[in-house]
């Protein structure tokens, strides 16, 4: 806090957003943290590279927070999000410098006085990254058709293990993942079946799982999800590129197929499938539909029975 924080309240906005952006670090940053910039110990080497995330939401959010809780009006905030977006829509250093280069600047410049900024950049990743975070809110609410935004992305990314005083760290994909099951939701099974197939002497080939009659909802999208788990345990590769001695287990779980046909896991075995029904109409939904899947496997054991569940 700088001399005159809240003495000088009233004199204007200025950096009110300072509080709320440092109470919100100890959530993004504290608890949750980049993976490469969490480190055991002082002698090993923070990475940034996670900083649009750590500083950049931890922005946004400061400045969501201060119109939320009256501490700035809606109006004020956004003002300084224009002067935020003139700041950047002009400055010729974004054509030639990405955003996640400048998560570097702490190593490089040490917080020291720059000059030419707007050539150069400097410590971008703050209001730039508010800019990301507002866009992916923005992205979260249109392909939700407005039940989804980004605080249903911080309850479930940061709203986690309640009571833990330590620090969770995260990667890029982490992140993206949380994204996507905001957006598309946790599968929930309407029907299961379960069955024992054997691979062929070429260890490659169709089976048929038949689901049966099975009442749809109209408007809502199906997807079939298969496992196939070895009854024996033998050496074969896994998913990992490692060469273990387990039980074989081989997956198709992706709520996005929109085919309805995907390989999944490792070259070393894979399934895809084809469903019998890509689409029906609400009468026929409503009355039960007879749904029929062929699962094409590739790379299995050859003779080895497997317990198929879809």
């Amino acid at each position: 806090m700088t001399p005159g924080y809240f003495t000088e309240w009233d004199a204007g906005p200025g950096r009110r957003n300072l509080l709320p952006h440092e109470f919100t670090h100890s959530w993004d940053g504290k608890f949750r943290r980049g993976a490469d910039l969490w480190t055991p110990d002082f002698r090993s080497p923070m990475r940034d590279s996670l900083l649009w995330v750590y500083e950049g939401q931890t922005q946004f959010w400061g400045y969501v927070l201060q119109a939320r809780s009256g501490m700035v009006s809606k109006q004020d905030t956004l003002d300084q999000y224009a002067s935020i977006l003139a700041i950047y829509d002009t400055a010729p250093a974004r054509q030639w410098r990405n955003l996640l280069d400048t998560t570097n600047d702490p190593i490089i410049s040490s917080r020291k006085p720059k000059g030419w900024t707007s050539w150069q950049r400097s410590e971008d990743y703050y209001n730039e990254g508010l800019m990301v975070w507002m866009e992916v809110d923005a992205m979260l609410r249109q392909k939700s058709n407005g039940t989804k935004s980004i605080d249903d992305f911080a309850k479930a990314f940061f709203g986690i293990r309640n009571g833990d005083w330590g620090e969770v760290t995260y990667t890029f994909d982490d992140v993206a993942a949380t994204l996507n099951k905001i957006v598309n939701g946790e599968a929930q099974a309407v029907q299961t079946v379960q069955d024992q197939k054997t691979a062929n002497e070429n260890g490659a080939g169709s089976w048929t799982v038949n689901f049966g009659e099975v009442q749809l909802e109209a408007g809502a999208k199906y997807v079939v999800f298969e496992e196939a788990v070895s009854q024996d345990s033998f050496k074969h590769v896994n998913t990992q590129n490692q060469t273990v001695t387990e039980k074989q287990t081989v997956v198709h779980k992706n709520v996005n197929d929109k085919a309805q046909a995907v390989v999944v896991g490792y070259p070393q075995g894979s399934l895809a499938t084809q469903v019998n029904k890509n689409s029906v109409t609400a009468a026929e939904a409503r009355a039960g539909v007879d749904v029929i899947d062929t699962i094409s496997f590739t790379n299995l054991k050859p003779g080895e029975t497997y317990n198929v569940t879809g």
